[in-house]
């Protein structure tokens, strides 16, 4: 394999990660996701997919990261039905650029990031209702990034 494909991996890679930080701060001050990130993210996500592709000589990890983005954006979606006060429509198109980052690896590895997602999420939110913040609602941008990129140390 070219070095020259092993560096555009990388370099995709490195860009999602600054990507995951500006997004959650973004979140974290709003408490919205801009249409324009999640755009920038679908596309980091597809490069993602088209890289690891190239890299590892399979057209695999496009295709689990298609499955990956529609999986995670219907059980989102979901989620957002049944919650829609809690959880934003923002989250529901952010775990669908995580899902297709994240696909590229496996699509058991998608699910594991949105799903992880709540697991760290969860001391925050006991936190906030021990206090009486019933009525709060928690950036969850943050806590989804991380289990992406907590996912991607894991199995990259």
């Amino acid at each position: 394999m070219p070095a020259f494909i092993q560096g555009v991996y990388w370099v995709v890679v490195s860009i999602f990660l600054i990507y995951s930080v500006l997004v959650s701060i973004f979140d974290l001050k709003t408490r919205k996701i801009d249409n324009r990130l999640i755009g920038v993210g679908l596309v980091l996500g597809l490069a993602m997919a088209i890289s690891r592709s190239l890299f590892v000589g399979s057209l695999w990890p496009v295709l689990s990261a298609i499955a990956g983005f529609l999986a995670c954006f219907g059980v989102y979606f979901l989620i957002h039905l049944i919650r829609s006060d809690q959880f934003g429509a923002g989250d529901v198109k952010l775990a669908a650029v995580v899902g297709l980052f994240i696909g590229a690896l496996g699509f058991a590895e998608s699910l594991i990031a949105i799903l992880g997602a709540f697991v760290l999420a969860l001391p925050a939110a006991i936190y906030y209702l021990s206090k009486g913040g019933a009525n709060f609602r928690l950036p969850f941008a943050p806590f989804l990034l991380s289990s992406c990129w907590l996912v991607f140390s894991l199995y990259n």
